[in-house]
């Protein structure tokens, strides 16, 4: 008789232990078949509607069933007639009936007095709230632009070595490409040293180099036509002297159909660093 009784009493308690544990996210996900809710409509419902609901027919379903077993029981005492054995099982079920009733009011007694809300379905544990001890992000600043032209160091530059050597054909001080929107040296996924792209090296002299201020100011670097080597290259030590220190100012090297002469690795460009002064070629 207890033991059912019981029984009742813990299948109650455990529906709202589940009820209690239901997250805001849990009752917003979308079930596959809603709840009816009055005559034809159906309304949107989550998980805690469900175990509320579960909780209403499982206490409905244990006050329907003490009701009938009372009235069995009283059917077995009235029809018992002077049979003490239908008088006592006629008891003993309106005895059980009672208990079990008593047990399921006192389950819903108890959640409603530890929180009202455990027996309406009105509630939900706030979602957690993480606080980062990281410092903000700093953004990355974009790639500075290159200045299409010549830097003003190399202006002055071209000047002087112009008037040592007369004649002096120039054939490269930016890159043609970029003029023609085939070419942006800033771009880290550029193709380089392609005729149809960026026609010189990454990071070149002639695209301001790897610092950022000189890539703003243009170009570090020239080539010239082939003419005498020992000439060009003398001049061009010449003039670096004019700028800077004679022997390690410009930097030149013959490249064949070309020479590339320049200033940038004085300037601290990041660029042509490794080439030989033109002091040393003259």
């Amino acid at each position: 008789m207890k033991n059912a009784g019981f029984k009742i009493f813990l299948v109650l308690v455990c529906c709202f232990a589940l009820c209690a544990l239901s997250f805001e996210i849990v009752s917003a996900y979308e079930l596959l078949q809603p709840l009816p809710e009055g005559a034809g409509e159906i309304v949107e419902t989550g998980l805690s509607d469900y175990l509320t609901w579960l909780y209403r027919f499982a206490l409905g379903a244990a006050i329907f069933l003490a009701v009938l077993k009372i009235v069995i029981g009283g059917i077995y005492i009235i029809v018992g007639g002077a049979s003490e054995t239908a008088h006592s099982k006629g008891r003993e079920m309106i005895e059980m009936a009672l208990w079990g009733l008593l047990l399921a009011v006192s389950a819903w007694l108890l959640l409603n007095t530890i929180n009202p809300d455990f027996v309406t379905g009105k509630f939900g544990i706030p979602p957690a709230t993480i606080e980062s001890k990281l410092p903000p992000a700093t953004p990355t600043p974009p790639p500075t632009e290159f200045n299409n032209t010549v830097s003003p160091e190399l202006s002055g530059f071209i000047s002087c070595i112009k008037n040592s050597v007369p004649g002096l054909i120039i054939t490269s001080r930016t890159d043609d490409n970029i003029a023609l929107g085939l070419c942006n040296p800033t771009d880290p996924s550029e193709s380089f040293n392609d005729p149809n792209n960026c026609q010189h090296a990454k990071n070149s002299c002639h695209y301001g180099g790897s610092s950022s201020s000189c890539v703003s100011k243009g170009s570090y670097a020239i080539d010239v036509s082939p003419s005498s080597y020992a000439t060009v290259a003398g001049a061009a030590a010449g003039c670096g002297g004019v700028l800077g220190n004679y022997s390690t100012t410009a930097k030149c090297k013959n490249e064949g159909d070309h020479y590339h002469i320049s200033i940038g690795a004085w300037y601290g460009c990041g660029c042509d660093t490794g080439m030989a002064s033109c002091a040393s070629q003259k």
